[in-house]
């Protein structure tokens, strides 16, 4: 769906825009891949041009859910790409979102 000058991709795998850290090889390198294959964010903003710019979960988790939330943030993050969770049971004005998702 394009959004102004953005793009909003939904259930995106975050393999699809983020590498396992470059000092990994052998099997270290293949368990995050493997890792990282099975973890998906529930949107990914993109520039008209397919660069990500945020990725945005719903944060209603626990247990199992909440530990594989927090290795996409800290995956995401690692990449310098922004991160937000949005709560689905009180989700932001939409005159915010825009000013919360790409942080301008």
């Amino acid at each position: 769906m394009v959004i102004g000058l953005v793009l909003l991709l939904g259930i995106v795998a975050i393999a699809a825009f983020i590498q396992p850290a470059e000092h990994l090889t052998g099997f270290a390198l293949e368990a995050q891949q493997r890792r990282v294959a099975g973890v998906v964010v529930d949107f990914l903003v993109c520039e008209k041009s397919m660069k990500p710019l945020s990725a945005v979960q719903g944060y209603a988790r626990i247990g199992k859910a909440a530990e594989t939330a927090a290795f996409a943030a800290a995956c995401v993050a690692s990449t310098g790409l922004r991160w937000m969770e949005i709560s689905p049971t009180a989700p932001p004005m939409p005159e915010d979102l825009r000013t919360l998702v790409l942080g301008a």
